[in-house]
């Protein structure tokens, strides 16, 4: 521990010294290694797009080809020829893409839905139009013209980003083509004066299915992980204005719902819009948003003393929320997770000088008070050589009706060498609930602070390189509470890490074996709790994956508290404590080849649990878990996908309930359990054409728990036995449990135009707890069917209008 804190001062102070360096210019990144391109202007509406590349103007533009491999074998030549093109006119960019194939009647192509992932050949190009290593955009089609756009960051991309383009594709004797037409109003690019041209960062990616090749135009290094600092230059680009973008999507829907015999209708009508700002700031507004068609969460039984967090589906949340991400205190499920969203608008952009704002308000009505409530996050992000940042964000949650008022806000920086082969990262964050006093003013003057906290963490990290390996800590007070914005499950937590990865991404042989890849790692934690200040857990584990010669992977598992873990949230009483034992789990995963008709995915694990003293014998403790998830290829257009999971623990000790004993002193309840979970899932896609497709999910989570004995936690931390909770003579008790999630998603979605669709869904949803416990999944499953189910039809229409189209502009 004094090892690694003197580290972290002798980090600090280096990242101080090389701040002001940095902060100062773009990406010095060396042309000698980054190809360039310069696209070529053409007349407006001299080319087509119609994926058959046949226009004059293609043919007087050279091409670029050269491809290097990226897998399966680095820096080898691309095993087929791919050749690109760009032009450009005043209404947009255009790419045209020539995929050579020597055997073209093998070209794998399965129809999958927008933004979907499928057994097929695609070419994706991203463009980084400030070549600053830390954003960029992308756009990629299949042979059959699926469209599948993103917005990238050093963490990845986001799928939830959407934009409105055009692309054809055409397969033929010698390959595949594909026809590009990005207009200008998808990129945020910097305006420039005269002749000056733009100076983007480019790179475009083929991949061929059959043999899982991936060839880059720009060479890139499988073992970096920042793939935004390896792409060419993009130039030739000059006298292009950023057009007006001012884009609406009014909607209209109705539903029709039903329960147990009584239905009933209704109709909405909104908007959303898109509005630009200048050349580089975007305002995104919604309004009386409609999220009904949105799939159904993952509901399940919740043993743990924290609240379940959810995958955010809603895409005006989801798209173009980056900026808001990166001091971890943004959690975008608590936009109105209590009541109605009236409206809510954001804000984003960045300047030419590599400052991005994000600014983000949502108006929500409580559900039961009818309070309104006024969620505001804003912040502040700023470019660094090379892909660093220093971001700074600010929330704040006010509610009406002398409800508490929260702030929360934090900071977090990024620092990375010219050659992005060593990060050092950090954070800090605060927050402060605030509860409204009566005759309180707007500027909080006769408010009261509730609770208040703070939180840091840092780490340095090597992220290039066969040898990868990483430090850090975070530090939660007792008092930091980030809910009101964001999502923590404790504080009041001390924790220090250390990571190595080690990978080999090349083919190699052992022996007779051959392999495509190979990775290990190891990682050590220590945590420990601040107030009072006691050593909580210590944890060991580590991971070998290996992808075979014929594209099967195989992964093996562990993780590992050789001492007892002291947990002070289990109890769900303020000074009391659960000595959980030392315990091994140990997991194995098996995915065969995608590229069958027939794949399966295994996952199994097992959990052993000691004994550390006599006081407490949980030897009889086990559980173990197997999922198996087949996925079967009808044809190209019908995919089905079957999940099953079955769970079980065994003589589990968990907590129950709080009771009170006769003095009314309260008492943390436990129980010797059986706890059983099943999960089914089914997912059947048909796709129609690339513009439209159905999709059918179904889902039950069945969790029952029943229970031998009951026990109250003493302050030692072990558990006695109690009468407050007694077992009666047939075996069953009051707090036995049987917990069903069911589900259904069935969605029919028509892309009729760009940006224009039309969605039909019916959602089927149960979600029932009851005390007495089924005798078998079987029985229980029947249960289920009997009960009555919440249905819901919906037809929603959305219709995309363009300022620019009434311009004539495309």
């Amino acid at each position: 521990y004094k090892v690694m804190l003197k580290l972290f001062r002798s980090l600090l102070l280096i990242s101080c010294t090389l701040l002001s360096y940095l902060s100062t210019g773009q990406t010095d990144l060396s042309d000698a290694v980054r190809r360039e391109y310069s696209a070529v202007r053409v007349p407006d509406r001299s080319i087509e797009i119609d994926g058959k590349l046949g226009d004059a103007a293609w043919a007087s533009i050279p091409s670029h080809g050269k491809f290097t491999q990226l897998r399966p074998q680095p820096d080898s030549p691309a095993s087929q020829r791919t050749e690109i093109r760009l032009a450009y006119d005043n209404n947009a960019l255009y790419v045209a893409a020539r995929m050579w194939d020597t055997a073209a009647d093998s070209i794998l192509h399965q129809l999958v839905q927008r933004d979907g992932d499928g057994n097929t050949d695609g070419i994706m190009l991203w463009f980084g139009c400030y070549d600053d290593n830390k954003a960029a955009v992308s756009f990629s089609a299949t042979p059959d013209g699926v469209q599948r756009d993103a917005a990238l960051t050093f963490a990845g991309g986001d799928l939830n980003w959407n934009a409105v383009w055009e692309v054809e594709c055409t397969i033929d004797s010698s390959g595949w083509t594909a026809e590009f037409a990005l207009p200008w109003s998808v990129f945020r690019f910097p305006k420039l004066e005269g002749d000056q041209q733009q100076r983007w960062a480019m790179n475009c990616e083929r991949t061929i299915r059959r043999n899982r090749a991936t060839s880059m135009w720009n060479r890139m290094d499988p073992n970096q992980d920042n793939n935004l600092s390896m792409g060419g230059i993009l130039t030739g680009i000059s006298g292009i204005t950023p057009p007006p973008r001012i884009s609406l999507y009014p909607y209209a829907s109705g539903y029709l719902e039903s329960y147990d015999g009584e239905s009933t209708t209704s109709w909405n009508m909104g908007m959303d819009m898109k509005l630009g700002l200048g050349n580089a700031f975007t305002a995104d507004i919604t309004l009386v948003p409609d999220f009904g068609q949105v799939q159904s969460d993952n509901e399940i039984l919740n043993f743990t003393p924290f609240e379940i967090q959810f995958q955010e589906r809603r895409q005006f949340f989801t798209e173009g929320v980056d900026l808001f991400e990166k001091t971890g205190q943004f959690y975008s499920r608590r936009v109105g997770e209590n009541g109605q969203l009236l409206n809510a608008s954001k804000i984003t952009g960045r300047t030419q000088g590599g400052t991005g704002v994000g600014v983000l308000n949502a108006i929500s009505r409580d559900e039961e008070s009818g309070a309104l409530q006024d969620f505001l996050v804003a912040a502040v992000d700023h470019n660094l050589r090379n892909g660093g940042f220093v971001s700074v964000q600010s929330g704040h949650v006010m509610r009406g009706d002398s409800l508490a008022d929260d702030w929360v806000g934090g900071a977090s920086f990024a620092l990375l060498d010219e050659e992005n082969r060593w990060l050092v990262w950090g954070t800090f964050g605060a927050n402060r609930i605030l509860t409204s006093a009566a005759g309180a003013g707007i500027d909080g003057a006769g408010a009261t602070a509730q609770t208040e906290g703070e939180t840091w963490s840092w780490e340095a990290a090597k992220i290039a390189g066969r040898l990868k390996y990483s430090i850090g800590q975070y530090n939660e007070s007792p008092g930091y509470d980030p809910n009101a914005t964001g999502y923590l499950q404790a504080p009041n937590e001390h924790t220090s890490y250390a990571r190595v990865d080690y990978g080999i991404p090349e083919p190699f042989q052992v022996g007779r074996l051959s392999f495509n890849k190979m990775f290990w790692n190891l990682d050590v934690s220590h945590s420990r709790q601040i107030q009072p200040s006691t050593v909580t857990a210590r944890g060991i584990g580590g991971r070998w994956g290996v992808m075979m010669e014929n594209w099967d992977f195989y992964m093996l598992g562990c993780e590992a508290t050789p001492w007892e873990t002291l947990d002070y949230f289990a109890p769900r009483l303020d000074g009391l404590y659960w000595r959980e034992p030392s315990n091994l789990w140990v997991f194995t995963n098996i995915s065969t080849d995608y590229r069958k008709r027939l794949a399966l995915d295994i996952f199994a694990e097992n959990d052993f649990r000691s004994s550390s003293a006599a006081a407490a014998n949980y030897n009889d403790w086990s559980s173990y878990a197997v999922s198996l998830s087949p996925r079967f290829r009808i044809n190209d257009q019908w995919m089905l996908k079957y999940s099953y999971l079955h769970q079980v623990a065994r003589n589990e000790r968990g907590f129950t309930a709080i009771r009170s004993q006769d003095l009314g002193q309260e008492q943390s309840i436990w129980a010797r359990r059986d706890v059983l979970q099943r999960e089914q899932l089914i997912d059947l896609e048909h796709v129609v054409s690339n513009r439209a497709g159905f999709t059918f999910r179904l889902r039950h989570f069945w969790s029952a728990v029943d229970n031998h004995a009951f026990f109250s936690l003493g302050s030692d931390g072990y558990l006695h036995t109690t009468d407050l909770i007694e077992v009666a003579e047939d075996g069953t008790s009051d707090e036995d449990l049987s917990f069903n999630a069911w589900t259904v998603d069935c969605v029919y979605r028509w892309v009729f135009a760009p940006g224009s669709e039309l969605s039909v869904v019916w959602k089927n949803q149960l979600y029932s707890e009851g005390q007495s416990l089924p005798l078998s999944y079987v029985d229980n499953l029947e249960g289920v069917l009997n009960l009555p189910h919440s249905n819901s039809l919906s037809i929603k229409l959305i219709y995309f209008l363009d300022y620019a189209a009434f311009r004539g502009v495309r």
